[in-house]
């Protein structure tokens, strides 16, 4: 029978289910014993195989010494009608004159097989052999891209800490009083991955100390500030200053620095 296994992988190992997370159906394959009663043609996938053997005699067949009712074909005597009806190694019994075996005892079972009684109807399961190059349930080309994408660190969602701390020297656009200004930080590109501080009413050296985790972070993605300042009514908000810093600034090592802004901040 074929089994599936659902699973979170926790990419990072941080202990954390979030959005970044790959929901995986994981297909493996596994052998479970047929239950009594059940037809063993219905557990076993395969191909059913009808044989009929009517000369009395011997049927040429070597079995595994196992335990089950289900034995397997372990060896052939050549010319003798098992051969002839194109039995193989590997084939599994099944049925005995459309009795299903796991219903009977393996000794019911040999002694069926070494009677005379003509004619004899046997049913034997051939279970498929894979085309080479495959495993399980997925084909190698299929898995290994698979593996890849799981592994490419441009394609893997991380979170990522940024600490908004303060700004100094910011221009004023107010025309009574000071700037009101915020901070922006948005994920290049992706407008949606974005938090903004708290804004400090007039104030040109604001001290925000605002720390957020970024979700959907991707390796390779550049952080984008944007000081503003905050306007009431209709107003767009002035932009004060802003700047772009890439991924190999911040993504090796810690980043804890002043960064000049363009636009005059």
């Amino acid at each position: 029978r074929l089994r599936l296994t659902f699973s979170l992988l926790d990419v990072g190992g941080d202990g954390i289910i979030g959005p970044r997370d790959v929901f995986a159906i994981l297909p493996r394959e596994v052998s479970e014993p047929a239950r009594r009663g059940d037809a063993l043609d219905d557990t076993i996938p395969g191909t059913l195989i009808p044989v009929v053997f009517n000369a009395p005699g011997q049927l040429g067949l070597d079995f595994a010494d196992t335990e089950t009712s289900a034995l397997e074909v372990v060896g052939l005597v050549p010319g003798l009608p098992a051969e002839q009806q194109g039995i193989r190694p590997g084939d599994i019994l099944a049925r005995i004159s459309d009795i299903a075996v796991d219903a009977l005892s393996p000794g019911d079972v040999r002694s069926m097989l070494t009677r005379d009684t003509r004619p004899l109807k046997l049913h034997f399961v051939r279970q498929e052999q894979r085309p080479a190059g495959e495993c399980g349930l997925l084909p190698v080309a299929i898995f290994e891209t698979l593996m890849h994408s799981l592994t490419d660190e441009s394609r893997i969602s991380t979170r990522l800490k940024v600490a908004i701390v303060s700004a100094r020297g910011l221009r004023n656009t107010d025309i009574s009083g000071l700037s009101d200004p915020y901070c922006l930080c948005e994920v290049e590109g992706k407008p949606h991955v974005r938090f903004q501080t708290k804004a400090v009413s007039d104030c040109l050296d604001p001290e925000w100390n605002e720390e957020r985790e970024l979700t959907n972070y991707k390796a390779g993605d550049a952080l984008k500030f944007m000081v503003k300042d905050r306007d009431i009514g209709s107003k767009p908000d002035d932009v004060l200053g802003q700047v772009t810093i890439p991924c190999s600034r911040f993504l090796e090592e810690d980043f804890d620095q002043e960064v000049p802004l363009s636009l005059g901040g």
